[in-house]
C-alpha cells in the first residue's frame, strides 16, 4: 500500500514492480484470515475470510523429507503491495496449483517510503 504523496521513487517503482509481477507471475489464490470490516451505522464489527485472485512470482520452492518420512513443502513468493488493500499477515493462506500453503512470515521491500513488494514466507 504505498505511502501517501510518496517520493519520486515511489513513483517510479511501485508501477514497475506491479506490471512486472502481474506480466510474468503465476496465478494463486489468496485468503486473508480475519479480514473484519466495520459498520459505522450499527457499531457493528465483523470478521470473515477475504479471497483474492493474485499473481506472485515464485522466488524459491523446497521440499524436504526427514528420518520419519514427514515431507516439508515451502515456498517463498513476491507479490507486488497494490495487490492488496490490507498487508499480508502470518497465518494467511496462498494455493498455488491446488497446493494450499500458510503464510510463515512477511517482509515488506520498501521502494522510497512505500511498500513496493512482499515477500512471503509459505509453508505447507
Amino acid at each position: 500500500m504505498p505511502a501517501i504523496g510518496g517520493t519520486a521513487l515511489d513513483k517510479a517503482l511501485l508501477p514497475v514492480a506491479d506490471k512486472f509481477i502481474k506480466t510474468f507471475g503465476t496465478t494463486a489464490k489468496f485468503t486473508h484470515k480475519k479480514f473484519s470490516t466495520y459498520n459505522a451505522t450499527t457499531g457493528a464489527v465483523t470478521a470473515s475470510d477475504k479471497n483474492l485472485n493474485i499473481k506472485c512470482i515464485i522466488e524459491t520452492s523446497n521440499r524436504t523429507q526427514n528420518d520419519t518420512g514427514l515431507v516439508n513443502l515451502a515456498k517463498t513468493i513476491t507479490v507486488a503491495s497494490r495487490t492488496f488493500d490490507q498487508a499480508p499477515e502470518e497465518g494467511d493462506i496462498v494455493k498455488i496449483l491446488n497446493v494450499v500453503y500458510v503464510v510463515g512470515s512477511v517482509i515488506e521491500n520498501f521502494s522510497g517510503q512505500s511498500v513496493a513488494t512482499y515477500t512471503l514466507g509459505l509453508t505447507k
